[in-house]
């Protein structure tokens, strides 16, 4: 029997030899589910394992699995070689956003009418959706129609960072595999792969805690280590509220940041602290600060999502500086 929609599994990311076998039975078998997700925290492969279900449903060879990755075209499949090329006519590629962008309901239409045509190479009309999440309450629903009753050539893959902000019945839709952060010797190999510096053992380790095994976010750290000091600096602040207006506005200039950027180094700083409270190397921390931190950065992710991206970054770091002061009153 094939699995259940609703089900879910776990995997590692980037080390991906479970998913493979999974996804090349369930293709030979005929028993592929139409929908899948794959969710778990950020950096840790989930888009890579979109892009790997994607090139086993088109390999052409048998079994499946010729690797796109070579440097020669006579060593895989024509399948896989459209696939690398990102000209595949049963493969909808315009869906791969950028860093600040959403899914708009022009999106959820492109999906349907993908969809709506037959396959002409493959047993598959295929979509990738990362980040389902980064969809405007007025394309999902468009999209939800679509995962109700999709035909029956349709493979729809998604992955998101934050599956709960999905809505519960695009959830009980899809097959869900939980993607594990890697293991400390999984996650060094990847980063001396990946990583344009050659970080120390002891600051491998550093990065290995403070971003729990995600090499997405230990890239991003090691990349804006400045900008980190000096948003922890500014956040930790304990000079008088009326003067950190100036200060705020010289750390903006100096790291022009977007705000959807800003509330993920604002979100990495806030596990950084903790973490570091948790392993007993920082003092007591007020949990009821915490809280509150997290529930104002939620606040600005959903003004995001419902179309204001233009949100005030300069009133946002104060107003998460600001809350120091309510344990000294």
């Amino acid at each position: 029997m094939p699995p259940k929609q609703n089900s879910s599994h776990d995997i590692t990311g980037h080390h991906h030899h479970e998913i493979r076998q999974q996804m090349t039975l369930l293709l030979d078998k005929k028993m592929m589910p139409q929908v899948l997700l794959f969710y778990g925290r950020s950096g840790i492969g989930k888009k890579k394992l979109l892009r790997l279900v994607t090139q086993l449903a088109v390999c052409e060879c048998s079994p499946r699995g010729c690797s796109p990755s070579s440097s020669s075209h006579n060593t895989m499949c024509q399948g896989c070689h459209l696939l690398q090329s990102e000209i595949h006519h049963d493969v909808c590629w315009p869906l791969i956003l950028k860093q600040d962008e959403h899914y708009k309901k022009e999106h959820s239409e492109l999906i349907h009418d993908h969809l709506s045509s037959y396959p002409s190479r493959s047993d598959y009309r295929i979509i990738m959706l990362p980040d389902v999440d980064r969809f405007y309450p007025r394309g999902i629903n468009q999209l939800l129609k679509t995962l109700e009753e999709p035909p029956p050539h349709a493979l729809i893959l998604m992955s998101s960072s934050r599956i709960d902000a999905l809505l519960p019945t695009l959830k009980s839709r899809a097959m869900k595999y939980l993607v594990r952060p890697l293991t400390k010797d999984q996650f060094t190999q990847v980063m001396k792969q990946k990583s344009r510096h050659q970080p120390t053992d002891k600051l491998m380790s550093e990065l290995y805690r403070i971003s729990s095994g995600s090499v997405g976010e230990a890239l991003y750290i090691l990349e804006h280590q400045n900008m980190f000091r000096d948003l922890t600096e500014l956040i930790q602040s304990r000079e008088p509220i009326w003067s950190l207006s100036k200060r705020v506005a010289t750390f903006l200039e100096q790291h022009p940041l977007t705000t959807a950027k800003l509330l993920y180094g604002m979100e990495l700083t806030l596990h950084r602290i903790y973490q570091k409270h948790l392993t007993g190397s920082a003092g007591q921390i007020n949990k009821e600060i915490m809280a509150t931190r997290r529930k104002l950065l939620s606040k600005y992710h959903r003004g995001i999502k419902d179309g204001h991206p233009s949100l005030n970054n300069h009133l946002l770091i104060q107003a998460w500086i600001s809350l120091n002061y309510l344990s000294a009153e």
